[in-house]
């Protein structure tokens, strides 16, 4: 099985939607991608295609306060392909294309109960803070950790 990660493009958004309910079964009120308006992910957020099917996604969003920071708003797999780097690999894309835009903060929440996501972004290199900065529009809950990953530029 060969994989292949590549920068979502414009026209590829619309099927984020629909790997989003895939990857997590659920309907959010608004889903993730129309949260931001659509330029918003581009040049930092990732796709991870098997074949031509897609299989993997990360959205990446630059903070609109803070012009040196980005947010990682989520990270999925499908479960057929977790366990496979998948998302280890859309991470280090995602510090690649974040590093090379000279950002110097990558941000995220995550549920603290999430082990595998806390594992996953811990071993990136991110550690949990414990100021109050809310991500835009986060849908964050008391059970929810932040965490940052300092860039080297």
């Amino acid at each position: 099985m060969s994989l292949t990660f590549s920068e979502i493009k414009p026209a590829e958004l619309v099927r984020i939607r629909e790997l989003e309910f895939a990857i997590f079964g659920e309907v959010r009120a608004t889903p993730i991608i129309e949260q931001q308006p659509l330029y918003n992910w581009m040049g930092l957020s990732y796709m991870a295609w098997s074949n031509d099917a897609p299989v993997g996604f990360v959205l990446v969003s630059l903070d609109p306060d803070v012009p040196s920071r980005a947010w990682l708003y989520t990270i999925g797999v499908l479960s057929y392909f977790r366990h496979q780097e998948v998302a280890h690999t859309l991470m280090s894309h995602v510090l690649d294309a974040c590093t090379g835009q000279g950002l110097k903060e990558l941000r995220l929440h995550v549920e603290s109960h999430n082990l595998a996501a806390v594992l996953l972004y811990s071993s990136a290199g991110f550690e949990e803070i414990t100021d109050d900065i809310n991500q835009p529009t986060a849908d964050t809950t008391e059970e929810s950790i932040t965490m940052t990953r300092v860039l080297n530029n």
